[in-house]
C-alpha cells in the first residue's frame, strides 16, 4: 500500500472513530451524509485505496500512475468533508446545545431525574448543560433548578449562591428571593435574609410564608444591631 493510500485509508478509520463518537453525542445524523460522502469518496472505482487493496503488493508504475489519477480532486473533496463535520462537531461538543429545543430536552431530563430522586444525577446534567448567552431566562432556570437539588443535598451555600446567579438573570424570579432569604435564615444571618425577602415582597404577590419570615429576619437583624 503505497503512503498516499495509507493516509487515506488512516483517515477513513478516523472517519468511523468520529462517527462513533458523534453517535453517542446525538449527532449521528450531523454525521451520516459527511461520513458517507468521504466514504464514496474513498472507494469511487479506481481511487488508491481500492487499487491498493485490490492488487499484489508490487505494483507496476503505469498501474500506479492510473491508480493516482485524480488524487487531486479525492483529497479536496475529502478535506472539505471533513472541514464542514468539524464545524458542526466542535461547537456541539464543546459548546453543549444551541437551540432552546435541545435545551428544553435536557431540562425534562432534569425533572425526570429528580421524580426520581435521583438528585446527583440531576445536578450532574444542571453542571454539564452549556447555555448560550441569548438564553437569559434558561440560565436563570437552570441555576433555579441546581439551587433547588442542591438544597435537596444539603448544599445550602452553594444552593444560596444558584438562587442569587438565577435572580440575577432573570429579576423576576421571586422565589428565588425567597430561598436565598430562607437559606440566609437558617444560617442566622437576618439582615441579609431581610434583604432578599424585601425584594420578593415588592416583586412578587403577597404571601403570609414571606410576611412571617420577614418578621423573624426583622427582629433578628434590630437585635443584632
Amino acid at each position: 500500500m503505497n503512503t498516499v493510500a495509507k493516509g487515506l485509508a488512516l483517515l477513513s478509520g478516523i472517519g468511523v472513530l468520529v462517527a462513533i463518537v458523534s453517535t453517542a453525542k446525538g449527532n449521528v445524523l450531523i454525521f451520516a451524509f459527511p461520513l458517507a460522502l468521504w466514504v464514496a469518496t474513498l472507494t469511487w472505482p479506481g481511487s488508491p485505496v481500492v487499487h491498493a487493496l485490490t492488487t499484489d503488493a508490487v505494483v507496476a508504475p503505469s498501474h500506479r500512475a492510473r491508480a493516482c489519477s485524480g488524487i487531486g480532486w479525492r483529497v479536496a473533496l475529502g478535506a472539505a468533508v471533513w472541514c464542514a463535520a468539524l464545524g458542526v462537531l466542535i461547537p456541539r461538543v464543546a459548546g453543549g446545545p444551541r437551540g432552546d429545543a435541545e435545551i428544553e430536552a435536557e431540562m425534562q431530563q432534569v425533572e425526570g431525574f429528580v421524580r426520581a430522586g435521583q438528585w446527583v444525577a440531576a445536578l450532574r446534567v444542571l453542571d454539564d448543560m452549556r447555555i448560550p448567552a441569548e438564553y437569559p431566562l434558561r440560565q436563570a432556570q437552570r441555576q433555579h433548578n441546581r439551587g433547588v437539588v442542591l438544597m435537596r443535598l444539603n448544599r445550602h451555600d452553594a444552593a444560596a449562591v444558584a438562587f442569587r446567579s438565577a435572580w440575577e438573570y432573570d429579576s423576576s424570579d421571586t422565589e428565588a428571593c425567597v430561598l436565598v432569604g430562607r437559606l440566609a435564615l437558617e444560617r442566622g444571618d437576618a439582615c441579609e435574609a431581610l434583604v432578599w425577602l424585601k425584594r420578593a415582597e415588592a416583586a412578587g404577590p403577597d404571601r403570609d410564608d414571606v410576611r412571617r419570615m420577614m418578621q423573624t429576619a426583622a427582629a433578628g437583624c434590630d437585635e443584632g444591631k
